[in-house]
């Protein structure tokens, strides 16, 4: 199951008297150092890039996948592939949702719940002025 991270930053970290630096990613209160990545500038901008397009998983405490600039937790041993087809059709789906949402919204009637019957109710058509 893919869960979304919603406190997380991941930036260069600029070295002194160098045009490279290393990737800091810090969730919650927790900072991950990755020393191991010297990049530039505009290797990390590209890096960044490339996470619009394909996740890039990292392996922090947990499976961890940065895709369109959001990170999200792995519980399931996925792919890239299976990453991207989730979200794209999360994504589709909240969309869908939206869009049904405003189609009611704009429906010139609304359905109200209004008591009667010893509090039985009944579902009433109403006509929006």
């Amino acid at each position: 199951m893919l869960t979304r991270v919603e406190n997380f930053s991941i930036t260069l970290v600029p070295h002194f008297l160098s045009k490279r630096g290393h990737v800091r990613i810090v969730i919650g209160k927790r900072i991950w150092e990755w020393v191991g990545w010297r990049l530039t500038s505009e290797e990390f901008n590209q890096f960044l890039a490339e996470g619009q397009i394909m996740p890039f998983r990292f392996r922090l405490d947990k499976i961890y996948w940065l895709f369109e600039d959001k990170l999200y937790k792995d519980s399931e041993g996925l792919t890239p592939e299976d990453v991207k087809a989730l979200l794209i059709t999360r994504k589709k789906q909240q969309q869908s949702r939206i869009n049904r949402a405003k189609t009611i919204a704009e429906s010139p009637t609304v359905t109200r719940y209004t008591p009667t019957n010893g509090g039985k109710g009944s579902r009433t058509l109403f006509p929006m002025m």
